[in-house]
């Protein structure tokens, strides 16, 4: 290797072309009748070390009718086609090709290049993929052959444990050799006899003899069974399962995982019974939920939110425990489930389909189906092509694919719910990182986030995606930093990268970006892979770019992990928030140029995003005109929008809130995206105090989102004023308790538990006896939220001031038990556990709620006792009841040492 380094470094490429041809015997060597007995052996896919084209040349002239593909290590964006599944008709050569001289893998530097990091990592990553997923059998390979030492030890590393059916041919094998190369690599030696000639070589005629031997058996084979017999212990079966979990264990886990979790999707706000049945996996971690939840689910979250990955990782998890069945002496069917992951944006109409081919050849749904537990993952539901969406022609195929497998568990995951209202699930949303956590890390590490963005961009690092790419230095935030800076420094680095590598400077981003704009239009984010190379030739052409072609640089963007390839020769954008940031670039270059085109575009929801991310792109004297375009086609993105205005905001602002009360539906589901504006996009200053007044007088949560508005802007100025206000309202829930209650917590102080206890006490003889939850429940909520912040001993003074024993009065009761359901700690189980005993109204739920929701290790159930047993007992009117008495009772039974 040291030497072919020396070698090559005094040759150029066309040089090296000519020596590998050369050595090679290229297109001067002809096809063995060896090479006719391999191409009709049986297999249709084959991966080879040598450069030369024997193989091509063996399957033209002894298969003719096959199609097949040549893949070699600079062909990145075409790696998809040979490892999936069911991927057939193709021959694979990581080492490269010798009609290709840039592909040859020869010297040590080209070696470092297949390597973790290096521009042709991919070609390793997917040749571990094929011999950990099919059946492999070596041929023309002795025991110390460099090569298959290399792919031995690929294999040690790749894939654990000793089940797999690979298979080497190999010369003069003794049995000592058999057992050690099964016993610790898994691969099975057939060995046929050399004999040694005169002239010292040996005559490998045998192996033409076992070749014969085995294409006659193989026809046979085919011939008395064509499609094989299925049954769940077969070694064929097994086998196959192995093949499928190895791939699916493939999936990268990053390092440090975050310990994301999941809450119940209870349908949005505008509910004043917030609190419904307790739900075992609400709050519990994402990947529990997925690889644990036993029923069909529907998983939501942001982009970035790591649903595609923690599907991947539970698809892997489960994958382990599947690999580990299959290596036990007695394989129990009974006691798997098996997994399967289909990737949505290649969904063509046929969900059977899709799914299958995910499956090794030889297993099928139906059998499956029929004897193992399944658990189906559906990821990028909201990046299916837009055909099928927008034809809604999919919810009929997703239905009918539900109902053929009843038994099978299917998790779909998506940005939102739009569109699965037909799937009859419960929805789970994932949940961001701790802000805390972020603001945490960021500070360690010297990064600050200002400026009138800095919501966006806090949120925006709340999701692993985006907070591993900063703290990981892959994109620098510059001061003041808006969300287009994230993936500006992305691509303005990614472009460096690029004239460095090829030194050719041509707009990149420019050629992307018409891809992204196509992608988004057509509502299919895999697109056409010859589409893509149209747009690089022409920028490269353009600049008079010589000796780069199109096809490099998206096998470069490849290895950069910039573009994802997909089978069916398509490729996508690395996120799908990076496919809607490159649209909004070039929807802003086109409106300067026709202002028309944004009109199409106001109509369709996928473009929702990007035309925010396009207001920032454009002129100051244009983004105020695209401003009042988007206010008669959605008012609501229309106030996100004003956060990006750079000029006479102030003005803009003013007219939208002026014209808001108008804009608000009776029907308050559908204003969600108005109220969602108004409390965390709209840019507000002193001047618009009187608009929000007017918006608050309207109450609800368009009310309660002014509220925050106006104290963002006074701040604890307004407490009194509220509070009454909290009181006179006392049964709008959202009102008070996600306006005023949220609003004031971070201003709350000692002096305002008495002010809401007073508020208590001079209208208690209003409240009706033994009054259903909904009762008062806005002002009971919301009083709760504004001490929220406080520490719940100093809150338990105040409350149990005058009330030595005995139950408290009913609405001061009722406060401080829902003051409680939020806390996390040991003295809030203790101060429920007292409050129990006194009598106060569904206690039993915030106990519930205290435990499920803390870390277990940080509670002390010492102050728990047989007293408080007894009344939750003496509570239960029905033994089988899944109350929240019961999950208390549960809980407590469990915890308690006693």
């Amino acid at each position: 290797m040291q030497a072919a380094s020396y070698g090559f470094h005094m040759l150029t490429e066309p040089q090296i072309g000519d020596f590998i041809r050369k050595a090679c015997r290229y297109g001067v060597a002809r096809p063995h009748e060896i090479h006719r007995a391999l191409v009709t052996l049986g297999p249709r896919c084959f991966i080879t070390t040598n450069y030369d084209n024997l193989l091509e040349e063996s399957l033209r002239s002894w298969q003719p009718d096959r199609h097949v593909r040549t893949v070699n290590n600079r062909h990145l964006t075409e790696l998809a086609e040979v490892t999936h599944a069911r991927a057939s008709d193709f021959i694979f050569k990581p080492h490269g090709d010798a009609a290709d001289a840039a592909s040859i893998v020869l010297t040590r530097e080209q070696y470092r290049q297949l390597l973790p990091g290096g521009e042709r990592s991919a070609a390793l990553e997917s040749l571990k993929t094929l011999l950990v997923s099919r059946p492999i059998v070596y041929v023309g390979f002795g025991l110390r052959d460099p090569d298959f030492i290399y792919l031995r030890d690929l294999l040690s590393n790749t894939y654990r444990g000793g089940i797999r059916d690979h298979f080497a041919i190999m010369a003069d094998v003794v049995e000592a050799e058999r057992d050690y190369w099964r016993a610790n690599y898994g691969i099975h030696l057939h060995g046929y006899t050399t004999t040694r000639r005169q002239d010292g070589s040996y005559d490998h005629s045998e192996l033409l003899r076992v070749l014969k031997e085995l294409s006659s058996a193989t026809k046979t084979t085919q011939l008395t069974s064509p499609h094989g017999e299925y049954a769940p212990h077969s070694s064929n079966t097994i086998l196959a399962l192995a093949r499928h979990a190895a791939g699916l264990m493939r999936a990268p886990q990053i390092d440090p995982e975050f310990p994301l979790r999941v809450n119940l999707d209870r349908g949005g706000r505008g509910r004043g019974d917030f609190l419904p049945s307790p739900d075992s996996f609400d709050h519990s971690s994402v990947l529990h939920f997925l690889t644990e939840v036993p029923s069909n689910a529907i998983l939501i979250g942001a982009p970035g939110a790591g649903k595609s990955y923690s599907i991947r990782r539970a698809a892997a998890l489960m994958a382990e425990s599947l690999h580990q069945e299959c290596l036990l002496e007695v394989f129990d069917h009974t006691n798997v489930a098996i997994p399967l992951v289909a990737d949505l944006k290649l969904y063509r109409g046929d969900l059977h389909d899709l799914v299958s081919q995910t499956l090794p050849r030889g297993l099928s749904l139906e059998d499956l189906s029929s004897d193992f537990d399944l658990r189906i993952f559906l990821d990028s539901f909201n990046e299916m092509p837009r055909q099928y969406w927008d034809s809604g022609e999919y919810e009929s195929d997703v239905s009918g694919f539900i109902a053929k497998f009843p038994g099978a568990i299917v998790i779909v995951g998506s940005r939102t719910r739009d569109g699965l209202s037909k799937i009859a699930s419960p929805v789970y949303q994932i949940t961001e990182i701790d802000q805390k956590f972020v603001e945490a890390e960021l500070s360690r590490r010297g990064i600050a986030i200002e400026g009138r963005f800095e919501w966006e961009i806090k949120r925006f690092l709340q999701t692993p995606f985006y907070f591993r790419l900063v703290v990981g230095g892959d994109i620098k935030l510059p001061p003041g930093a808006r969300p287009n800076d994230c993936y500006e420094v992305y691509f303005e680095s990614i472009g460096s990268a690029l004239f460095e590598r090829f030194g050719v400077s041509f707009d990149m981003k420019g050629a992307l970006a018409r891809a992204a704009f196509d992608a988004i239009e057509q509502g299919e984010e895999a697109q056409p892979l010859a589409n893509l190379l149209t747009t690089l030739t022409t920028e490269l052409n353009s600049v008079g770019a010589s000796g780069v072609t199109g096809s490099d640089i998206a096998n470069w963007l490849v290895s950069r992990d910039v573009l994802v390839p997909y089978r069916g020769a398509r490729v996508a954008l690395f996120h799908q928030s990076a496919t809607e940031y490159l649209a909004a670039c070039e929807l802003a270059r086109m409106y300067q140029l026709d202002p028309g085109i944004l009109k199409k575009r106001l109509h369709l929801r996928r473009w929702d995003h990007a035309l925010l991310l396009a207001v920032v792109l454009l002129p100051s004297d244009l983004s105020a005109a695209f401003v009042n375009a988007l206010v008669e086609a959605d008012f609501g993105l229309a106030l996100r929008a004003t956060k990006y205005i750079e000029f006479g905001r102030d003005e803009v602002v003013t007219r939208l809130l002026s014209i808001m009360p108008s804009r608000i539906s009776q029907r308050e589901h559908l204003n969600f995206e108005i109220e969602s504006a108004l409390q965390f996009h709209v840019a507000v200053s002193e001047v618009h105090e009187p608009q929000l007044r007017g918006i608050m007088a309207m109450r609800g949560s368009i009310g309660g989102a002014a509220v925050h508005r106006l104290v963002e802007l006074v701040g604890a100025s307004m407490k009194h004023e509220l509070l009454q206000s909290m009181m006179e309202f006392r049964h709008d829930f959202n009102y008070c308790v996600n306006g005023i209650g949220s609003a004031l917590a971070s201003f709350a102080a000692a002096d305002d538990i008495h002010a809401i206890l007073a508020l208590t006490d001079a209208h208690e003889q209003e409240f009706p006896p033994n009054a259903d939850d909904e009762v008062w429940h806005g002002f009971i909520s919301g009083s709760a939220k504004v001490l929220s912040e406080l520490d719940t001993n100093i809150v338990k003074e105040v409350f149990f001031e005058n009330y030595e024993a005995g139950p408290l009065p009913e609405i001061r009761g009722r406060i401080f038990s829902r003051f409680l359901m939020e806390q996390r700690s040991t003295k809030a189980l203790t101060a429920a556990a007292d409050l129990l005993i006194r009598g106060g109204h569904d206690v039993a739920t915030t106990i519930y709620f205290i435990a499920q929701f803390s870390d277990s290790n940080l509670l002390n159930w010492s102050g728990i006792s047989e007293e408080h047993i007894t009344i939750l007992v003496s509570s239960l009117a029905n033994p089988a009841d899944k109350s929240w008495n019961v999950q208390a009772l549960c809980l407590m039974c469990h915890s308690c040492a006693n």
